[in-house]
């Protein structure tokens, strides 16, 4: 009796488990043509890009809509804005619609320690914001060095300089190898390292510089709400599930952002 009861036993186990199996598969055929993703579309979003700085050029601020997931075109430009920078004395400067969501300004150079306040407005709404220009400050040396990185071997363009002391330092680098399109590589602040004496690493890996390139870098000193916005940009994970956008400093929830830098370029050759 108790052999026949053990039996029994494994037998119901076993009956139990191949009806669990069974039902589990039942259910996931059956989820195949129940399951189905719908992604929202949001309402488009102005994204607003401006920048001025301490060379005596046109500037350019660029304005765009968001496109839908289902647009054929990644490129929704925005005409008919009306654009103006104003400087700290109340003075206007316009910029003028060339199409294709460029605005450009006549001739101007902007001044160091001067706020410029960038108002848009576009159907009725207007997008504002502020950005003081930092002082420019010059590099001790500059230089390359090699570093290994996955087993390979790649050149870097290093500068070498004093911060400044007592005050909050941010840094933009872009750079361009053989007169080809600029940039962006990286951004730093002085968080850690305020009035030390400081190395900033040029580290790219999407293009490897090569013995007798000619690279420019444009080395803007920018604010703080600039330095965000690229810090993010620069951290962001392509694979996160719901990447957030960089934070604005532009009102009225428009994307983007508006900096008034100053910066200085260098020409660098690489040699053998």
């Amino acid at each position: 009796m108790k052999m026949r009861k053990i039996v029994l036993e494994w037998f119901c186990l076993q009956t139990k488990a191949w009806w669990f199996l069974g039902a589990v598969g039942f259910l996931l055929l059956g989820c195949e043509d129940v399951i189905t993703m719908e992604l929202r579309e949001v309402d488009p979003q102005y994204v607003i890009v401006g920048e001025i700085n301490n060379q005596n050029k046109r500037h350019e601020i660029t304005i765009h809509r968001t496109v839908s997931l289902h647009a054929s075109s990644t490129s929704n430009p925005v005409g008919g804005a009306e654009v103006q920078v104003t400087d700290g004395q109340g003075r206007a400067i316009r910029f003028f619609d060339e199409g294709n969501g460029r605005y450009l300004s006549g001739n101007f150079r902007g001044r160091i320690g001067e706020t410029y306040t960038m108002q848009v407005e576009i159907e009725g709404r207007e997008f504002i914001a502020h950005s003081t220009m930092p002082a420019p400050m010059p590099v001790d040396s500059i230089g390359t060095t090699m570093g290994t990185f996955m087993g390979e071997d790649n050149r870097f363009i290093t500068f070498k300089f004093y911060d400044p002391p007592n005050t909050p330092n941010y840094y933009r680098y872009l750079v361009n190898v053989n007169a080809g399109e600029s940039r962006f590589i990286s951004v730093f602040d002085d968080k850690f390292n305020d009035g030390k004496y400081v190395t900033h690493e040029l580290i790219n890996f999407d293009f490897k510089l090569q013995p007798n390139d000619y690279v420019r870098v444009q080395r803007q000193f920018i604010d703080q709400a600039t330095f965000l916005y690229w810090r993010s940009v620069s951290s962001a994970n392509p694979t996160a599930s719901a990447p957030a956008n960089p934070p604005s400093n532009i009102s009225n929830g428009a994307l983007g952002y508006f900096s008034a830098h100053s910066m200085i370029e260098y020409d660098i050759y690489i040699p053998q």
